[in-house]
């Protein structure tokens, strides 16, 4: 005997797959609605050309990652539902971009700030930083170029308020 809301049949349509990604949320800034994707599978020897058709507007609280979908095109069925797959988010580029080197950036009580050379004084100033890599990071607000950045040993050592100088002055210009 079936009881009421039990599932009997799971029907599949497998002509065309959704691939599933779940990006960290420090990459948000990245991916949009209709951004290029490939999507490598093992066992398919050449990459699919996708794109993005759905951005999740949630964070998943244990992971901190957010979901991304794209179709896959299977009109010969040799993929399988279920397949893990690498997938290659190509965001839209942007005209422009502020960078700072990761090293001149603080985390101090979760909030990010950037040590800028000002006035021949170290300040530390709250910055809002978007997506970052293991040598910079994309600064969305609180500086703005052509500011020097204390980077290197001093990074480390120097404190807001001590009076600084550029090592280098010509480059500091």
């Amino acid at each position: 005997m079936v009881q009421p809301q039990t599932i009997v049949v799971v029907l599949q349509e497998t002509t065309e797959l959704e691939a599933q990604a779940a990006i960290p949320e420090s990459q948000m800034p990245l991916v949009s609605l209709g951004d290029r994707a490939l999507i490598r599978i093992e066992g398919v020897p050449d990459p699919i050309e996708s794109h993005v058709t759905a951005v999740s507007d949630t964070i998943d609280p244990l992971t901190r990652t957010y979901l991304v979908k794209m179709p896959i095109p299977n009109p010969n069925h040799l993929i399988k539902a279920g397949v893990f797959a690498h997938v290659e988010a190509f965001p839209a580029g942007r005209a422009e971009m502020l960078l700072a080197p990761r090293e001149a950036i603080r985390v101090e009580d979760g909030r990010a700030r950037l040590l800028l050379a000002r006035d021949g004084e170290a300040v530390l100033v709250p910055v809002e930083v978007g997506t970052a890599s293991d040598a910079e990071a994309e600064i969305l607000s609180g500086a703005t170029a052509g500011e020097t950045a204390i980077v290197g040993d001093a990074a480390r050592t120097v404190a807001p308020g001590m009076r600084v100088r550029p090592a280098n002055p010509a480059a500091a210009s």
